[in-house]
């Protein structure tokens, strides 16, 4: 992609002004939730909202509104078309001439009417020529909006999620999907610095915005969900680039029958054009991690913000019961991770210093059995992490969220304090329990550079996520979700290394 063309993408996430076109009073349709959001969402900039129909002097929540773009005296930067698509290339002409470097369009009624009216895709393939004509671009049509942490916008037609700054971008063909993807990050406490729906892709396609994040400082992992891939060569060539530098974790469907034909009358996308051998075989050309949902890609986008990244396969389990261990046994091996046995000067560490009874495991994963003393259980994964074998380790305790609390309890009294009562007697034990080891934890994963997960729910009422989080160890609440995470922690290095030493 040319310079030029990722300068004026930039106006779609560092906008010096926003123009709403298309605007009425109906705050539950698009325009509405779009203006509502941006105003609640606090972006920085002036906003202006253009409605042709308008009477004169009225207003929408206290807003001027003006009949025509020569109304506003300022050079406008990123507009939103929220027009009936007939209307819309006579709009993106009046953008054209007022010079507006990039534009949303959330209007529908275009390629993804393809199943019963083809002349939509015509009426599509105008926007692209006024668009190239007058210097400009756009995403859409048929996209639901922007979140760019940097300005404080907002503009999602949809809910408003009360997102966090940080630094993984996402970049989506499907508005909810990418809603929902903003969502399971901020359930796990994480940030998010862009989000972009690209709809129906006329334009600027999901890859585009993937070469964008690429050279984006602001942006360290970029999360992509699609239906279709559009332009399979250009797609390649630009993840090539990119991955070595920045994890690309993509989530693709349409891959059933079923969900292909979805996908065409969603978003107009071509979801066998590239079909799942194909794609495999683009996966393993680009180094892209794939993904199985939108769950998925939080938990992988996430961890690679929280961990450091495994230099192999090799993990260690410490576990306080044998059946966890023979289950997070088998959603490792499905992943393809490898589980080395204990070296006998491990073993013999272990016995000599009695940190655990004579009757454990003696082998990995490490079975604690009745041994509740968090002291030795991190000094025994400290003990894997220096171990050459190990890259990484997770630590198994029992899944004991909020949910649980309700029904189970060690039968001790916390007393009447509500707030005790609603932590419930688990978690309230638990948090106690390993806050100073896990600060302790924390020190042997930085000298060791190594991930450690351990099994527990990514939010709960009580800080223990958050804690552990604070700390770089990964909290997932499912063996398959552990196991699964930490392989594509260990591709995306692999691949990466191998990248650089090539």
């Amino acid at each position: 992609m040319d310079k030029q063309k990722l300068k004026l993408m930039d106006s779609f996430f560092h906008p010096k002004n926003v123009t709403l076109i298309g605007v009425s009073r109906n705050l539950i349709g698009p325009s509405g939730m779009i203006l509502t959001n941006t105003i609640k969402g606090g972006y920085t900039g002036p906003l202006y909202l253009v409605n042709k129909y308008i009477e004169p002097g009225k207003k929408i929540l206290g807003r001027s509104v003006e009949t025509s773009l020569d109304k506003i005296k300022d050079d406008l930067d990123l507009a939103f078309v929220i027009v009936p698509s007939r209307v819309v290339p006579e709009v993106l002409e009046e953008c054209g001439e007022y010079n507006i470097n990039a534009v949303v369009i959330i209007s529908s009624g275009f390629a993804e009417s393809i199943l019963y009216d083809r002349e939509k895709v015509k009426l599509q393939k105008e926007l692209v020529k006024i668009a190239k004509k007058n210097g400009f671009v756009f995403t859409g049509p048929n996209c639901n909006g922007i979140y760019s942490s940097a300005v404080s916008l907002n503009a999602i037609f949809g809910p408003r999620v009360r997102n966090i700054p940080g630094n993984i971008s996402y970049v989506s063909r499907g508005g909810t999907a990418g809603v929902y993807s903003m969502i399971e990050t901020r359930m796990r406490e994480m940030g998010v610095s862009k989000f972009i729906n690209v709809g129906d892709a006329a334009y600027l396609d999901t890859h585009d915005f993937i070469e964008y994040y690429g050279q984006d400082p602001e942006t360290k992992v970029i999360g992509a969900y699609s239906e279709g891939i559009s332009n399979g060569p250009e797609f390649i060539k630009i993840t090539k680039k990119v991955t070595p530098k920045k994890p690309v974790v993509f989530y693709k469907s349409g891959v059933t029958d079923a969900g292909k034909r979805a996908a065409l009358s969603h978003v107009g996308a071509i979801a066998g054009e590239y079909g799942n051998k194909i794609f495999d075989g683009v996966l393993k050309q680009t180094g892209i991690i794939a993904v199985e949902s939108i769950t998925e890609l939080a938990d992988v986008c996430c961890a690679f913000m929280i961990s450091h990244i495994p230099k192999g396969n090799k993990i260690g389990i410490v576990t306080f019961a044998g059946s966890l261990g023979v289950m997070i046994s088998d959603a490792c091996s499905k992943a393809g991770l490898n589980l080395p046995p204990l070296s006998p000067e491990l073993i013999e560490k272990i016995d000599s210093k009695k940190m655990l009874p004579e009757y454990w495991s003696h082998s990995n994963p490490i079975d604690l059995t009745d041994a509740m003393n968090f002291r030795s259980i991190t000094t025994i994964i400290k003990s894997l992490l220096e171990e050459k074998n190990f890259d990484g380790v997770v630590f198994l305790m029992g899944n004991f969220d909020d949910k649980h609390a309700k029904f189970v309890d060690f039968g001790i009294d916390f007393g009447s304090d509500p707030k005790k009562e609603r932590k419930g007697a688990i978690n309230k034990l638990l948090e106690e329990t390993m806050a100073g080891p896990i600060k302790k934890l924390r020190k042997y994963v930085e000298i060791h550079e190594k991930p450690v997960f351990l099994l527990g729910p990514v939010n709960s009422n009580t800080g223990i996520p958050g804690m552990l989080r604070s700390h770089k160890v990964v909290c997932l609440p499912e063996f398959d979700r552990i196991a699964r995470t930490f392989a594509s922690l260990a591709k995306w290095g692999a691949y990466s290394k191998k990248t650089k030493l090539d």
